[in-house]
């Protein structure tokens, strides 16, 4: 309601729309007034059951929209004045459910176009320095942090063109240091260390790097790697706090930066080389690590991935990415029957990988033989990620062509070998969403990697199969790459098909397209769920207009193998219309997705019909599965 009443007051003519605003002033005037007075916590919230206190923050949240829409129509200073009014009152007697709610009120506008060195708002901000603490410090640190967080780009902004801004920014950093030392405030003053330094980099590499340092090297020794009983912060917080130290070191330059990125990286490797030293296997398996060495392995390495992603540099990132490979072989090999540890040096090396770009070619021939011998013995997904970056990365250069494809063949080949059927797709669906997702990169980026006579029939056959599978996930997957093999001048390809590479794909699906047809019809009229129609629906769209008339009959097949039970023939009238325009170089792609949703809607009126519909067009193999999830 209040969006449609901004609409309204906003979508006239201007003097219509100034004596619109002028008229609802004085209510948004009160609304921000009431709003205030309404977040307040209550005196006895402490007595609260869990579920009424977060039906009361649910309510915050909400109200929260309703003042971003107040300030549109009053001005952000006007509407900031409103909400510090209550906080104006408290110089007598501090209440601090009073200033809870007004600093929460002024976070909620944080959005809005503001000046650098706003003067009300510097002053607020320097009054936090001296806010007392006493009181419920816990929730009251809680808001202010998250406040503080919320205009760390208007503080950026106040930094670059206002002196006072470097000093403002040293003291919400001091602050926010102290408040990450209480368990109440650590998650939103970490979360808020982390917007700070992500849009002050500059500013902070410059004149607080040390400070920083030692915080990064206090934060090491706490999260999952804190001794037990001892106060400590969430590992999350953690992660945070060392993201924003790394986006800091980031802005630094040459040397110095290596030197930083150096020290950032040691406290993270010299805890996981004493994880390692443990027995090693005699040949029989991984040795079974103890679950407290599992998990500090599994947080050290979570946090050498995000040191990581923040490497400014890709020469830099190559180069430690190196110095830390055999770190990260020796715990794949050593952790490799645990699955968490796995996936988290999976995403370490992939975002390593993200950041060094092709200054990592150096490294490619390990990483392709490390992924290979890993998703071989392991099976794990995290391998297809990895598999999916080399492709995005070096897929482009026909230099790496032969070695990304002999990674490419033998990872799909085992993948698809674990997905023979349908049920098995139901079965294992991250799996299969993983393998569509690697094939859907491959496709867009080193297609040459696909599209010949090993590869492409064991995808196309895989595709067919596995279009059904009831996950939605793995289902778009799946749908996605079947577009791609009838879309080859899709816009989002990096590199386009040869000529040959179309003949080569064209061979493979003609053939296929008559029962693949029939699959998609099942698909749309029962065996997917209704919100999968238009999916489907795009990926007939596709064919037709790739093959154009000779895509007729496969359709009209399809249609004619409907039961009257479950569609006549006038049912079906509207959806031939459209495929023979379609056909016939018309682009009239949403008479089609409208004529298939009402065929859709047709056949499952019931669920006879729905059935009737289904078992007519699927091959026995892939109903005996479906029929038990149609709805």
């Amino acid at each position: 309601m209040s969006y449609r009443l901004l609409f309204c007051l906003r979508n006239t003519q201007h003097k219509e729309q100034q004596r619109r605003l002028d008229a609802f002033t004085p209510a948004y005037q009160r609304l921000v007034t009431v709003v205030v007075h309404n977040v307040q916590y209550p005196s006895n919230y402490r007595e609260w059951h869990r579920d009424e206190l977060q039906e009361f923050r649910h309510n915050r949240y909400a109200i929260s929209e309703t003042l971003e829409d107040a300030a549109d129509v009053l001005g952000w200073q006007p509407t900031l004045q409103l909400l510090l009014r209550p906080l104006q009152q408290l110089a007598t007697t501090f209440d601090w459910r009073v200033a809870e709610a007004s600093l929460y009120c002024v976070r909620s506008i944080c959005r809005q176009n503001i000046p650098a060195a706003e003067p009300l708002l510097m002053s607020l901000f320097s009054s936090l320095l001296s806010m007392p603490t006493d009181h419920d410090a816990g929730t009251l640190q809680y808001t202010v942090a998250m406040m503080i967080g919320s205009y760390a780009a208007w503080l950026a902004f106040t930094v670059r063109v206002e002196q006072r801004g470097q000093l403002l920014v040293s003291q919400m950093l001091q602050l926010l240091l102290k408040s990450l030392e209480h368990s109440e405030s650590a998650g939103a003053a970490a979360t808020a260390i982390r917007h700070i330094c992500h849009s002050c980099g500059k500013y902070l590499a410059a004149s607080h790097l040390d400070a920083l340092m030692q915080l990064y090297q206090k934060v090491q020794g706490q999260g999952a790697a804190a001794p037990a009983g001892s106060h400590k912060l969430l590992e999350q917080d953690v992660q945070a706090v060392i993201e924003a130290v790394a986006s800091v070191v980031s802005c630094l330059q040459g040397d110095t930066q290596a030197a930083a990125t150096h020290a950032l990286l040691e406290p993270i490797m010299t805890p996981l080389q004493a994880c390692l030293q443990q027995p090693q296997s005699n040949g029989a398996g991984p040795v079974q690590q103890p679950s407290e060495d599992v998990e500090h392995v599994g947080a050290f390495v979570d946090r050498l991935g995000t040191v990581f992603k923040r490497m400014g540099e890709p020469g830099l990132a190559a180069a430690n990415l190196a110095h830390s490979w055999p770190l990260l072989v020796t715990i794949l090999t050593q952790y490799s029957s645990n699955d968490r540890v796995t996936e988290k040096t999976g995403r370490a090396i992939k975002q390593a990988l993200q950041t060094s770009r092709k200054a990592s070619a150096g490294m490619l021939q390990q990483v392709l033989e490390t992924v290979a011998r890993q998703f071989h013995v392991t099976g794990h997904p995290c391998m297809l990620y990895i598999a999916s970056e080399l492709l995005k990365t070096f897929g482009g250069d026909a230099q790496y062509q032969a070695a990304l494809g002999q990674l490419f063949s033998a990872i799909v080949t085992k993948a698809l070998q674990g997905l023979p059927n349908l049920a098995a797709f139901d079965h294992n669906p991250d799996m299969a969403d993983d393998t569509f997702l690697l094939i859907d990169r491959a496709v867009r980026y080193s297609p040459g990697v696909v599209f010949n006579p090993q590869m492409l029939p064991l995808i196309a056959d895989a595709a067919m199969t596995g279009v059904l599978v009831q996950h939605r996930e793995a289902c778009l997957s799946v749908i996605s790459v079947l577009r791609r093999l009838h879309d080859t001048n899709d816009p989002d390809r990096e590199v386009d098909c040869s000529p040959h590479q179309q003949q080569q794909l064209r061979a493979v699906m003609e053939p296929r397209d008559p029962l693949l047809v029939r699959i998609l019809f099942g698909g749309l009229l029962g065996a997917l769920p209704k919100s999968r129609v238009d999916d489907i629906a795009a990926v007939l769209y596709d064919m037709i207009h790739a093959y154009k008339v000779a895509s007729h009959p496969w359709l009209t097949s399809a249609l004619a193998a409907i039961p009257e039970q479950a569609a006549t023939q006038a049912d079906k009238q509207s959806v031939i219309t459209a495929v023979q325009s379609l056909a016939a170089g018309v682009d009239n792609r949403w008479d089609l997705e409208s004529s298939l949703d009402d065929l859709s809607e047709v056949c499952r009126r019931n669920r006879h019909s729905m059935e009737a519909a289904v078992r007519a067009l699927l091959p026995p193999e892939l109903y005996q599965t479906a029929m038990p999830n149609l709805i």
